[in-house]
């Protein structure tokens, strides 16, 4: 698999855990250029694309990535997310990440995190309709 030339992603730098270890949320650097070459082994790397087959402005194609041997290799696809991607994608989040280590500060763990341009992401449960 291959990211789209071009296309930038979120580069996932920590997460927020509960006292059981449970994912809460995540903090991601955007980045403009991407190469799985260039990044370290283990980054977990998110894209947030406009969806192919339509233009619901609430509506997302979510793909998530890690880098291993200097390629892509995919974690999921989410197509036509709604508000509740996030939900989705924390599993995967967790498992690909590493928790941090007990009685420690929380821990970076695929890439220098630049503050200024991090978004924040949370992970919240989808809607029910």
């Amino acid at each position: 698999m291959r990211m789209p030339r071009n296309t930038g992603g979120i580069v996932i730098t920590s997460t927020d855990r509960d006292p059981h270890q449970a994912l809460t949320g995540f903090t991601g650097a955007w980045k403009p250029n991407l190469s799985p070459a260039t990044l370290p082994a283990g980054t977990v790397v998110l894209q947030l694309l406009p969806p192919a087959d339509g233009d619901d402005p609430d509506l997302v194609d979510v793909w998530l990535w890690l880098t291993r041997h200097g390629r892509w290799l995919m974690l999921g696809c989410w197509k036509n997310a709604g508000p509740g991607w996030t939900y989705r994608a924390a599993p995967l989040i967790h498992a690909a990440l590493p928790a941090p280590q007990a009685n420690t500060a929380p821990q970076n763990t695929a890439a220098p995190q630049d503050t200024a341009s991090s978004p924040r992401l949370r992970a919240v449960p989808a809607r029910r309709t």
